[in-house]
């Protein structure tokens, strides 16, 4: 048999650390929702739920170790096999720790509290336990699981190339390749707009964008194939147009420069240190680059 801890007890453990208060809830949600010898539940439920319901008032620090003790005795519940009996009264001192638990939860959620306590329960406890708690439908939980589900695991993340607007490519070139004296915010602004009005693929305007930067780092040809490969230097075309690409999806950036660099006959030395130059404005990330 459980004991119960006293609110007091999981204030002092405080300054144990998170993980020896989280087992102190825990035993107060185990002493909650574990009948005694004789199947009476309801009494130390009701203890149980005074004790939490005391220590979490005035200590809004334990919302995490809450949380999680909560999520923990949940799983436990529902996934262990129920004691003692057998068919339906071990089912029914199953649902009748369930209930216990539901009731737990509706006690501490009455406590005000900030609204992140109430977002990290909705993100960590069983659908079955905050739909019993009246903190979320199960039903639209599963639902919003499904397309989330579809959406990461089954929906084609490409760009409908047949809704782009040919006349949106032009726009682009004249804007990047014009002198521009706006500040970066009117030029930003205008990027999205062109980018938004015509439908443009975000990774062709980013493709269209390094070849431009190249023009502009190269201005009087390409590099020279027997120079080295080191970071060429900046100008103010370049820096405008180091400006806007870091607006757009760049974690792409790689798989986009290794496409571009995967036939030898189409590398330059231009287009190798244009990529050394986007390494260095840390717009590659960690990712490798394999070409040839």
């Amino acid at each position: 048999m459980v004991s119960l801890p006293s609110a007091q007890e999981v204030k002092d453990a405080m300054a144990s650390g998170d993980e020896v208060v989280a087992q102190k809830l825990l035993q107060i949600l185990t002493y909650g929702t574990e009948g005694n010898a004789d199947g009476d539940l309801s009494s130390q439920t009701n203890e149980a739920c005074k004790v939490l319901v005391d220590a979490w008032k005035d200590f809004e620090e334990l919302e995490d170790s809450l949380v999680d003790a909560l999520w923990l005795r949940g799983c436990i519940l529902t996934s262990a096999p129920a004691k003692g009996g057998a068919g339906g009264a071990a089912a029914t001192d199953s649902q009748k720790s369930l209930d216990a638990l539901t009731q737990m939860i509706k006690a501490v959620v009455q406590v005000p509290a900030r609204n992140s306590f109430y977002v990290k329960l909705q993100n960590n406890l069983l659908p079955a336990l905050l739909d019993a708690a009246g903190l979320a439908s199960e039903e639209d939980l599963l639902k919003r699981l499904r397309i989330h589900n579809t959406q990461f695991n089954y929906k084609q993340q490409k760009y409908n190339l047949l809704q782009e607007e040919s006349e949106g490519y032009a726009k682009l070139l004249q804007f990047l390749q014009s002198e521009n004296l706006e500040g970066e915010k009117d030029q930003l602004c205008r990027l999205r707009k062109i980018l938004g009005s015509f439908e443009l693929d975000p990774n062709r305007v980013m493709d269209l964008m390094i070849d431009i930067l190249e023009s502009k780092l190269y201005p009087n040809g390409a590099a020279s194939k027997g120079s080295s490969i080191e970071k060429p230097a900046k100008n103010d075309e370049s820096i405008r147009l180091l400006g806007l690409l870091r607006h757009l999806p760049t974690e792409k950036l790689p798989s986009l420069l290794s496409f571009k660099l995967a036939s030898p006959s189409a590398i330059s030395p231009g287009l190798l240190r244009t990529t050394t130059l986007l390494a260095a404005e840390g717009l590659l990330g960690r990712r490798i680059i394999s070409y040839g």
